[in-house]
């Protein structure tokens, strides 16, 4: 394989890699701050109700 191969090759492989590692970070990190938003507003709903459940 000549480096006029090489190269370009190499260059789209980490393009790729980048990509795919981007896309994989966006989704853990949205899934996480949906879950913190699903709990936070779970919790909120479910205080005041454990509040009056205890008097």
């Amino acid at each position: 394989m000549t480096l006029k191969m090489k190269v370009p090759l190499i260059a789209v492989l980490l393009c790729l890699t980048s990509c795919v590692l981007v896309g994989v970070l966006g989704y853990v990190q949205s899934r996480d701050a949906l879950y913190d938003s699903a709990v936070n507003r779970l919790s909120f709903i479910a205080e005041p109700r454990l509040k009056t459940c205890r008097r």
